[in-house]
Parts: C-alpha cells; structure tokens; sequence
C-alpha cells in the first residue's frame, strides 16, 4: 500500500517522489514516482491499495476525466478485491483470481474517448498538433465530441466493430472542420 501525505504544498505543486528498489541484481535502484496532483477536499493523506493504484494510473491515462473520483476507484478496486478472494476461496488458480479481479477494475473502461481522439489526432493531424500537445487537446475536444460519441453504441468491444471506423472518420472530420474555422486546435 503506498501512502501519500498530503498538506497545500503537495497538492497545488507537482513533485517527482523517488523510491529505493533493491533485489536482483540492481540494489539500492533510485526510481523515480511521478506524482500528479488529484483534487482533495478533506484528507490528509489517502491510503492506495495495488488495486486502487492500478486503476487510477489507467483512468489518468486512458479515462482523465474520471481521475479524480477517487469513491469511484475506491468502490471499483474493493469490488475487483472482493471477487480476486471470492476466487481464490473457490479453489481457482492464482491466474484465474487476478483475472476474475481485473475483469471487475476495467469493466466497463476498455473504449476510451480519450484514447480514440488522441489516436486521430497522432494520426490524421500528427502536422497540426506535435506529439506533446496531444493529450491536453484531446482533454480539449472531448466535450466538443460528446454528440459525436452519443450516436454510437459505446462498450468494451467497440473498437473491434465496424461502427468504429465510421465513429473514427466522424471524428476526424469534426476535427478537420474545427482546424479550419479556428485555424487551431
């Protein structure tokens, strides 16, 4: 479980944290934790199960904006717990119990919005938008595309659908248009 305690000074300014590894053959490995600032309201320090760390590094990068709602990881890794120990007191192999467990964290998570306009961007307007910028304009243009997403069948498989091309194609007009008319992204 790592702890993290938090006061005004680490929540409003982003600090690298390093830890010590040691085993193998690299002791004493200085390896650096990158910290991102999540929104607190009253705590002093938040508690992350392995479960909790998981998902939350996931939604900071596939889902950003379910990053900060940290009763949602907290219910989705104690539900992912519950049914790793559910089968593991089944008798299931260790395997079988971390895959039951993760089908529980991600369910629901494998299509990103996030993921699909960030792919279009590196895609189709790798010229327009260098490689650092993609992520903060795919933040940008995700409520824009919120209607675009609306009009299709959204689930853990879609992008393996063929509405999927055609969602891709719409966002990459939407895109191309919005370049035009502002010149920017």
């Amino acid at each position: 479980m790592l702890i993290l305690p938090l006061n005004d000074a680490v929540i409003n300014n982003p600090v690298v944290f390093t830890a010590d590894f040691s085993g193998g053959t690299r002791r004493g490995r200085r390896v650096p934790l990158h910290y991102i600032p999540i929104k607190i309201t009253d705590m002093t320090a938040i508690r992350f199960s392995y479960y909790e760390l998981s998902l939350l590094s996931f939604l900071r990068e596939s889902h950003p904006e379910k990053a900060d709602d940290i009763p949602f990881v907290k219910e989705r890794a104690a539900a992912a717990s519950e049914a790793y120990a559910e089968a593991f007191d089944t008798g299931l192999p260790i395997a079988e119990c971390i895959g039951i467990a993760n089908k529980t964290l991600y369910a629901g998570l494998h299509f990103s919005h996030h993921d699909t306009i960030s792919s279009v961007l590196w895609n189709e307007f790798s010229a327009e938008v260098p490689l650092e910028a993609v992520r903060e304009t795919a933040i940008r243009l995700r409520p824009l595309l919120e209607e675009v997403f609306a009009k299709y069948p959204i689930s853990d498989e879609f992008a393996y659908m063929p509405e999927y091309n055609s969602l891709y194609t719409e966002i990459t007009g939407f895109v191309q248009l919005k370049l035009e008319e502002d010149g920017k992204l």
